[in-house]
């Protein structure tokens, strides 16, 4: 995960939005898969089919430069990639109407930042019980990154 966050910092800083989207977006995917398919979950068969298409639209931010395209280009993306970090083990999204994707989007965007608090008051909880000299075993720690780092990710498997 720091190689995204430096990659991004590589690929983004003082830079115009080109081919540099799509080879982020591609990163991105790809980590976000690996670690995924790490920790054994697996995505649904109808969630692989919008992997081509965020890859149709990353690719359009470099073959088309025109401002209008290259703003679609980049809302499709993100779009189909919040699509798919919903839907991911589900795969219900050809199924879903306007109301359900407000919903499962909402939640995500709500989890980004509850979510993030919770980890910052158990990080600060953990700390004041390090210095009271109490340790938590490996195993709660291990089992604590394991479900921050990656089913943290995923606020809705349908």
């Amino acid at each position: 995960m720091i190689f995204a966050g430096w990659s991004f910092d590589f690929l983004f800083w003082k830079q115009a939005v080109g081919i540099n989207f799509a080879i982020f977006v591609s990163l991105c995917l790809t980590a976000g898969i690996a670690l995924l398919s790490s920790e054994g979950i697996q995505p649904a068969r109808n969630s692989l089919l919008l992997v081509p298409l965020i890859g149709f639209f990353a690719t359009m931010t470099f073959v088309r430069m025109e401002p209008m395209t290259m703003f679609l280009s980049v809302s499709a993306t993100l779009g189909l990639l919040a699509i798919l970090v919903v839907t991911y083990i589900g795969g219900n999204w050809p199924r879903y109407n306007l109301v359900d994707y407000a919903i499962r989007l909402f939640r995500l965007y709500a989890s980004l930042f509850i979510r993030g608090m919770t980890f910052i008051q158990e990080t600060r909880r953990l700390r004041e019980a390090e210095k009271s000299g109490a340790r938590p075993g490996a195993f709660c720690v291990q089992r604590g990154v394991c479900k921050r780092t990656v089913v943290a990710f995923i606020p809705s498997c349908s």
